[in-house]
């Protein structure tokens, strides 16, 4: 049995679109298929809590949505439970399937899932803040500083709304994104990598902490990220001199590579501190502002259709 969780407006309303396209081929090879369609925030994460508590029945609960609404539905399954997870990109991000190598076809998409899917085993990373009154999944990355607060700006800003409606959203994170650069200020801090490297820092411009390697729509932050290695990758990007950054950051197809300005450094569990409070996110999904906190790989327990 197939349950799909829909976010209809994601993508400026690829949501929608993607969903007739997947009910049309469900119907066409007469597979089973309950749907939920999201209204706000927060809707698909208590749908899927809702599915997997106590479930002992197999399920396969798909999102329809982008990096935020699987976001949402993979912090609210219960992976000790019988389910099954997937999903079928529809916003203007997806960079959960560009890593897992996704077509933009979204026939090709379907096809391989329903006819040709098999399940695999996929980490994900918690973060939990200081005093642990905030703890989030994420199944692609989390991150502190620019890359942050670039998402906190998207949430905000009329221009990614614009850029979807003329077809362009994957543009709006590279225009916020400048705006951002231009705004943003690098702090000191360190962290402790698997309780016993400590590294430090003088000029933190931000840190991605990577389960994939791509985010922000296309960026390849972590080109050595592993989804089932059992570790993540922290992607610390530090300078003073903005003007350095500049071109590192505007190199998007290729990606960052090790420099003395980025540094990457694989780990399992590692705690973060930050002199001055800096925004942050899950998967692109807003986090507040955040000094201290915790970030660890849990091994395997997403069973995922792919």
């Amino acid at each position: 049995m197939y349950f799909f969780i829909v976010n209809p407006n994601s993508g400026c309303g690829s949501g929608l679109k993607v969903w007739n396209q997947t009910k049309k081929y469900l119907n066409s090879i007469n597979a089973p298929y309950d749907v939920f369609f999201t209204a706000k925030q927060g809707d698909a994460m208590n749908k899927a809590m809702e599915l997997s508590k106590d479930r002992t029945e197999e399920l396969y609960v798909i999102a329809v949505g982008g990096d935020g609404t699987i976001n949402e539905v993979i912090n609210g399954l219960d992976f000790s439970s019988n389910v099954i997870f997937g999903f079928i990109p529809s916003g203007s991000g997806n960079d959960l399937g560009r890593s897992l190598g996704y077509s933009g076809n979204t026939q090709d998409i379907l096809k391989k899932l329903f006819t040709n899917g098999y399940v695999r085993n996929m980490d994900y990373g918690v973060v939990t803040n200081d005093d642990g009154t905030l703890r989030r999944r994420f199944i692609v990355s989390c991150g502190i500083g620019f890359d942050a607060a670039v998402c906190h700006a998207l949430e905000v800003s009329k221009i990614k709304d614009f850029c979807n409606k003329i077809g362009i959203g994957k543009l709006s994170y590279t225009i916020i994104g400048f705006i951002e650069f231009l705004k943003s200020k690098p702090s000191a801090g360190y962290m402790i990598l698997d309780g016993d490297r400590k590294v430090e820092f003088k000029s933190i411009f931000f840190i991605s902490m990577q389960n994939h390697p791509y985010e922000g729509g296309g960026y390849k932050f972590a080109p050595n990220a592993q989804w089932n290695d059992g570790m993540l990758d922290a992607t610390a990007v530090c300078s003073r001199s903005k003007l350095k950054l500049l071109p590192i950051l505007l190199n998007k197809k290729k990606g960052l590579k090790e420099s003395g300005i980025v540094r990457f450094f694989p780990f399992s569990e590692a705690q973060f501190h930050i002199e001055d409070k800096k925004a942050m996110h899950t998967d692109g999904e807003l986090m507040g502002y955040q000094s201290d906190f915790t970030v660890r790989c849990v091994e395997g327990k997403v069973r995922i259709l792919l």
